[in-house]
């Protein structure tokens, strides 16, 4: 595992961190890996506004500097389908 601490890639204010902590291998991983990541609610404008967890998570991951890597996806729609759209056939 390899946790360091880096320059924050997102700041944009004086308020947001000028270095986060952050796992650099597992960054890599949570772009190829990570269901929100690559899932098409990413795509809405503003993003995963369509899917209730994936926003409520962006906002927290926007608002803290932060960086999640999801592994299971059971959000559903007020039908009971399955919300994950994937980017790219599986």
């Amino acid at each position: 595992m390899t946790i360091e601490q880096v320059i924050n890639p997102k700041k944009k204010t004086d308020k947001d961190p000028k270095e986060i902590w952050a796992n650099t291998e597992m960054d890599v991983t949570r772009r190829q890996e990570c269901l929100c990541y690559n899932c098409n609610c990413m795509n809405d404008q503003p993003p995963y506004t369509s899917c209730p967890a994936a926003k409520a998570l962006f906002d927290v991951c926007v608002n803290h500097a932060m960086a999640m890597m999801i592994t299971r996806c059971g959000v559903q729609d007020e039908d009971g389908n399955l919300l994950y759209k994937p980017l790219k056939k599986q």
